[in-house]
């Protein structure tokens, strides 16, 4: 991992500067993490290197499945390169890299950093929480990322990282909304570079069971075809190897305002990246819990002088 440092301002108090920070290749997960942290500030670039596949032949394989059934299907106002490109990314590992860069101050900086020095100290109690082998790989990438960022060490107690979920959470209903649902960690990092929602994830485990549950999302162009169940088999093959794919289904917590989930409708409206899993999961399946747990007629909000009656209506116009 390489990173530039650039002093964009300059203020009265040297350890509050804005500082502009490019890593050439950075890893997804933590580019992920970072941008849960720095909220509208994260950047990142779209290609991903070529090691990030792991499995050159295997690429090259989905990649020509998906480019030929699109062009089969003659899919409207989209690219066919595009969809193919779009749907093998679910093959990449989220330990691939990729260029991002971060804009705070030097203090901001600081604070993430002393939040993963606590993560890798308490590494050795989050065996129950993830995977080992992913466990072991993100406490490298994160080892690698303090080498790279100095900072004066410190004894103060700091948060933990927002985007890993320790407890659970309650589904609430109303002008503020919490749910989980399942979901890929690719669609999890999409969402976060694109939404003003907050989003917690935690790997799904079997009921009464420590034994973690691979799972993954089948790309639409393929579910229900005879690729389906040889996509899963490649996807596993990764786990296996310990590279966790971007098609991993996790459990993803989102809390944010019915504001928030009224303009990402509005985002992935005008982009087909991953727009059928967002619809599925995020949409439909969301605003059928929302409707089906909140008596819309006894409760009223204060949003501009609109009433949970107009916020419904202007919910099921979009829908």
């Amino acid at each position: 991992m390489k990173v530039q440092i650039v002093e964009l301002k300059k203020s009265k108090n040297n350890s509050s500067n804005v500082v502009e920070y490019t890593f050439s290749d950075m890893p997804i997960i933590l580019g992920t993490v970072l941008a849960n942290e720095f909220r509208g500030r994260v950047y990142r670039e779209s290609t991903v290197s070529a090691e990030g596949f792991l499995d050159k032949e295997m690429a090259d394989k989905w990649h020509d499945v998906f480019l030929s059934l699109a062009g089969h299907q003659k899919i409207a106002g989209a690219a066919i390169p595009f969809i193919a490109a779009d749907e093998s990314r679910y093959a990449l590992s989220v330990f691939a890299t990729r260029a991002t860069s971060v804009v705070c101050t030097s203090m901001e900086m600081q604070s993430f950093v002393l939040k993963l020095s606590a993560f890798l100290k308490s590494s050795s109690q989050l065996t129950d929480r993830m995977p080992a082998d992913f466990l072991k790989k993100l406490c490298q990438v994160f080892s690698e990322f303090l080498d790279l960022i100095q900072v004066s060490n410190s004894d103060e107690e700091v948060d933990y990282l927002s985007l890993f979920a320790w407890r659970e959470r309650r589904d609430e209903w109303g002008e503020n909304y919490c749910t989980t649902f399942p979901a890929s960690l690719g669609l999890l990092d999409y969402c976060i570079f694109n939404s003003s929602s907050v989003q917690e994830f935690s790997f799904i485990k079997e009921p009464c069971s420590k034994k973690f549950v691979m799972r993954f999302h089948v790309p639409d162009i393929i579910n229900g075809t005879k690729f389906a169940d040889a996509w899963r088999e490649d996807l596993e093959h990764l786990v296996k190897m310990g590279y966790y794919p971007m098609g991993l289904l996790v459990n993803i917590c989102e809390r944010g305002t019915l504001d928030s989930f009224i303009n990402r409708y509005k985002l992935i409206q005008g982009s087909s990246l991953r727009r059928s899993e967002i619809e599925g999961q995020l949409v439909i399946n969301m605003w059928a819990r929302y409707s089906n747990e909140v008596f819309l007629h006894l409760y009223s909000l204060d949003r501009d002088g609109h009433s949970l009656e107009d916020v419904s209506d202007e919910l099921s116009n979009l829908l």
